[in-house]
């Protein structure tokens, strides 16, 4: 490879290991923490087994198939939506379209955290349901959803696709019929890096899936039987729930589309049909991992390293991974840290020698990918056991262009645990500021906030500003304008992924057992409400002023054009200090407003004002569709 390229790899690999975040999902992740999510972990650690589910929207996904992958079988896990879900209902309020799409990604992410799976999507618009497969592809556009398909499998990286759908009829929704259709070609384009060579500029790489199943159908199917039948019905004891009922938890996390479901106990099982394999054949399967070494020790062979390679760490990290399962006492769990230190200092030094290794670049660079998720599984693993805890926290949810926001960050090291904090530092986007400040009062908001004091072990308090320029938060793929098809991603933005990366992150250096990591965690606003207790919000840029018009539609008679129409605009303020100015309408030429500007005085964040203007069309106004906009200004 031509040293041009090393740096757009490294990016790939990061945003790859980006993927696999903590998802900030509002659902507690209750299997991923305490003793249960600490087992979790720690059975990970063992194994480099992975897969990618398809369907084509949310709920669609086989949930109880992905609690099993991803807390039986211990493997990363990806769900893959064509859409966000924006033409489905909504049962929960009046949200629709582009908004609905936030809050089903919302819904996917709680699900995710509860049964242990990643999620991606590829850009396409769900434009609400389709009787054939013919009409979705002609409003897609096959290349722009097969291309981000195949992104997705050569971002993630998967051993393993099962694909929700059979490409048929029997699918049902068009939707789903083309999800099930491209499911097989996206995974023979991710294998030839003539396709979609695009990707391979942005550092991503050709990638061959091992296997490919489909699932089980709705109604099941006699003339195509599953070949495998992995059991979920399976009783977890240290989460203490089968991993069926784990995935009907998450599924009713679909509240928009009412998708609440029983916890069913007993036997239940998801049936797949293998219809495509470069592993070695397996008479009679027992996981969708069979014929695959998943093994620490055959890591090198999967990257398709020389034999023998790596042998000595890898050897290492088997054997601490294995023993620290093996010795965890969740009474003390701190007591495994040195033996998963051991682990992480062999992954480190097996990356490391990674590049002067006599192998392809292809394999080096797999190798690389794949010892970075047991990089990072390690150090998270070391970060649970030990039990320190990093948080920053800010002393407003949002903030305006030119605005500045106090950022508390601190650790806590419980008792007899040896660790040491420091490097505590706050990471902001280009063009912002940042300043050391006194500690600020971060007890939230809220009646009783101010009677709860914290007494970190560490801790570092910043003043952040935002440039005057600061465009307001939103999510990513709505940034740019796109089509009724599909949303548009910047070329240097976040691509694939449920949400773009935190506006402003924390960061601290933790050492435990001798062994240095760095843990970043996003900046949030703790929120204290008086029936449902503390509520954590990112921090997010805002308009200083925001304004809504009413009502949002009008439908005036011809005969009654010459009456006026009330409109009422509210303006609300974001901005810490008072604003000034004036509110007006835009109308469409001819028309009039009684008063044509009306005075704006606010005297700060949280506060607001609202006016009443009459607006009359013109004399002989010929039936149509009229554009009335609001706007306000302030302080120029």
């Amino acid at each position: 490879m031509r040293g041009g390229s090393r740096l757009p790899l490294f990016a790939a690999v990061l945003l790859a290991l980006w993927v696999m975040a903590p998802l900030g999902a509002q659902v507690r992740p209750i299997y991923s923490e305490g003793a249960a999510g600490l087992i979790q972990k720690l059975q990970r650690l063992t194994t480099t087994a992975s897969a990618m589910h398809t369907g084509a929207h949310p709920d669609d996904e086989d949930s109880a198939l992905i609690a099993r992958l991803a807390r039986g079988d211990h493997a990363r896990v990806a769900y893959l939506s064509l859409n966000r879900g924006e033409g489905g209902q909504n049962i929960l309020g009046p949200d629709f379209y582009e908004a609905l799409g936030v809050i089903r990604t919302e819904e996917l992410l709680q699900a995710r955290a509860l049964d242990g799976g990643d999620q991606l999507f590829t850009r396409v618009v769900d434009f609400g349901f389709t009787v054939n497969m013919p009409e979705t592809e002609r409003k897609w556009g096959r290349a722009v959803v097969l291309g981000d398909m195949v992104r997705a499998i050569r971002l993630y990286r998967p051993l393993v696709v099962a694909s929700r759908f059979s490409g048929t009829a029997a699918d049902g929704h068009g939707n789903h019929q083309l999800a099930g259709a491209l499911t097989p070609v996206a995974v023979k384009a991710a294998a030839d890096p003539a396709q979609f060579p695009e990707h391979l500029r942005e550092g991503l790489r050709p990638w061959q899936v091992r296997k490919l199943y489909v699932g089980q159908r709705f109604v099941p199917n006699a003339a195509e039987p599953p070949t495998l039948l992995l059991p979920t019905g399976v009783l977890d004891p240290a989460l203490g729930r089968t991993y069926f009922q784990i995935a009907m938890e998450g599924r009713s996390q679909h509240k928009t589309q009412e998708m609440g479901g029983p916890l069913l106990h007993g036997p239940q099982s998801s049936g797949l049909r293998l219809i495509d394999s470069v592993a070695p054949t397996v008479a009679d399967e027992r996981s969708v991992f069979d014929g695959i070494d998943v093994t620490l020790p055959g890591m090198a062979a999967l990257a398709g390293l020389p034999t023998g390679a790596l042998a000595a760490p890898l050897q290492v990290m088997d054997r601490a991974s294995t023993e620290a399962l093996e010795q965890v006492d969740v009474r003390r769990p701190a007591g495994i840290v040195p033996t998963l230190a051991r682990g992480l200092q062999a992954a480190r030094e097996a990356q490391a020698a990674v590049a002067s290794l006599p192998a392809t670049p292809e394999a080096r660079a797999e190798a690389a990918f794949l010892l970075g998720h047991k990089i990072r599984q390690f150090e998270e693993a070391m970060l649970h056991a030990s039990g320190v805890h990093l948080e920053a926290l800010s002393t407003a949810e949002t903030v305006v262009a030119a605005g500045e926001v106090t950022i508390g960050v601190r650790a806590f090291v419980p008792d007899q645990v040896e660790a040491t904090v420091g490097d505590l530092s706050v990471v902001v986007p280009t063009g912002w500021t940042q300043a050391a400040a006194e500690p600020p009062q971060l007890g939230g908001s809220g009646m009783y906030a101010r009677f709860f004091r914290e007494q970190p072990s560490q801790q570092a308090s910043f003043r952040v500003t935002a440039p005057a320029d600061a465009t307001p938060t939103q999510p990513y793929w709505l940034e740019t304008p796109g089509t009724p098809a599909a949303f548009v991603w910047k070329d240097d933005g976040p691509k694939s992924v449920p949400l773009g990366p935190p506006l402003v992150s924390a960061r601290a250096v933790v050492t435990l057992a001798g062994v240095s990591l760095t843990t970043t965690v996003p900046v949030m606003y703790r929120h204290i409400d008086p029936v449902r207790g503390e509520l954590r919000r990112p921090l997010v840029v805002v308009p200083a002023l925001s304004v809504q018009i009413t009502p949002s539609l009008d439908v005036v008679p011809l005969d009654a054009a010459a009456q006026p129409r009330q409109i009422t605009v509210r303006v609300e303020s974001f901005a810490p200090t008072a604003a000034t100015g004036e509110v007006a309408l835009d109308l469409p030429a001819g028309w009039t407003s009684t008063p044509a500007r009306a005075p704006l005085s606010i005297a700060g964040a949280g506060q607001g004002l609202t006016t009443v203007f009459e607006v009359r069309p013109p004399a002989g106004v010929t039936a149509g569709s009229y554009a009335l906009s609001a706007h306000a200004t302030a302080g120029g």
